[in-house]
């Protein structure tokens, strides 16, 4: 551990490492319609949800099948992403606290999958003091359907009319009868689609498919996090991949992953509040790099603890207050329970087989899969 240029004038003790996921006023997110959907998005993808209230990309069929989200409110908000192979989550333009989770919730529909995470995702804070959550489960890895419609096209022609488009987006890979092997779509108008080879043949309400990116768009790195701190503090999270961490504009605590052994780079913030503001950066397991921001710094290196990981074995809602686990070998009553969607403090109440019962009810939901970390001692 090392601090420069020199501790707090409050007290010249390290801050204890994170118990938990720091709580948040809004803890469950119900879908809603967006106020926008279309063209114009983050990134190189131009599929996105632009919404002024929390939102979850995987609860419905339409934001499933959305690349970006972008939160335009002025609440405390939160926002999940889904099982694309990439997602950006953007709160820049939400004036409150914002927290985003980099993957699916536990209301997860097709053709999201509750049980896996976007291969690559970018998160972006607001103003406020956010919260940005890594996906730590399994990753999906290979291209998958994500849309899918009917369509109409006389032969040779470079138009195809669907009956929604609403799940398409440019640059994607199409297929289906009467489709040139290796089709993308140039432009998108209404329900039409521009191809960029022309129609083998007439297709009349014919079943079109289309593909998650084979190789990573502009912006994108194939198992690779970036998450960027706004113009408040910031609480990152890092998943289980490459990822970089880089703080926001006041108070920043960066984590990396304490499972994985993922490489990560975390860098503190250039701090604008004032003298007291700094960054505490947490390596993991694997050959992670701490950078010192401005302000006050604290890097320490290696594992937060010492603990034993467990996975959820079935989901958990907010609120919980027992989990099925897939061991409790070792175990005993007393132990402090921490992880994401953990309340600060929680321990072990009882152990009955596998189910262990907490003292406080968890913070957020908890998917089937999702790590805990039991330790013996308080940190």
């Amino acid at each position: 551990m090392s601090s420069t240029p020199a501790p707090a004038p409050k007290s010249n003790r390290a801050p204890a490492a994170p118990t938990r996921l720091p709580a948040n006023p809004i803890v469950t997110v119900s879908p809603q319609k967006p106020s926008a959907v279309g063209a114009g998005g983050a990134g190189s993808f131009t599929d996105t949800i632009t919404s002024a209230v929390s939102w979850d990309m995987s609860a419905d069929s339409l934001s499933a099948a959305k690349h970006n989200l972008i939160l335009n409110g002025n609440g405390n908000l939160v926002g999940y992403g889904n099982s694309l192979r990439f997602n950006k989550l953007d709160a820049r333009q939400n004036s409150g606290n914002t927290t985003l989770f980099a993957g699916p919730s536990s209301n997860a529909v097709a053709p999201a999958s509750s049980l896996q995470g976007p291969s690559s995702t970018t998160l972006l804070g607001g103003s406020g003091n956010d919260v940005l959550v890594g996906w730590t489960g399994a990753r999906t890895q290979n291209p998958t359907i994500s849309a899918g419609s009917t369509g109409t096209a006389s032969r040779s022609s470079t138009t195809l009319t669907l009956a929604s488009a609403s799940q398409f987006f440019v640059g994607q890979t199409i297929s289906g009868a009467g489709i040139a092997s290796g089709t993308t779509i140039k432009s998108i108008s209404g329900n039409t689609i521009t191809l960029s080879a022309a129609t083998t043949a007439a297709i009349s309400n014919g079943s079109i498919i289309g593909y998650e990116p084979t190789t990573p768009p502009a912006g994108f790195v194939a198992n690779t996090d970036w998450f960027i701190g706004g113009a408040g503090s910031s609480t990152m999270f890092a998943g289980n991949v490459a990822s970089t961490l880089s703080g926001g504009a006041l108070n920043n605590l960066l984590v990396a992953d304490t499972y994985s052994g993922a490489n990560q780079s975390l860098w503190g913030g250039n701090n604008t509040g004032g003298a007291l503001y700094g960054n505490t950066l947490y390596g993991g397991t694997g050959k992670d790099t701490l950078h010192s921001g401005t302000g006050y710094n604290t890097l320490i290196s290696g594992s937060q603890s010492a603990g034993t990981t467990l996975s959820i074995s079935s989901s958990l809602p907010s609120g919980s207050q027992s989990a099925v686990v897939s061991s409790t070998t070792g175990l005993t009553v007393g132990l402090l329970i921490t992880g994401a969607g953990i309340a600060d403090g929680t321990s072990i109440t009882a152990i009955s087989g596998n189910i262990i019962s907490l003292s406080a009810k968890t913070t957020s939901p908890l998917l089937s899969g999702s790590r805990i970390t039991v330790i013996s001692q308080v940190l």
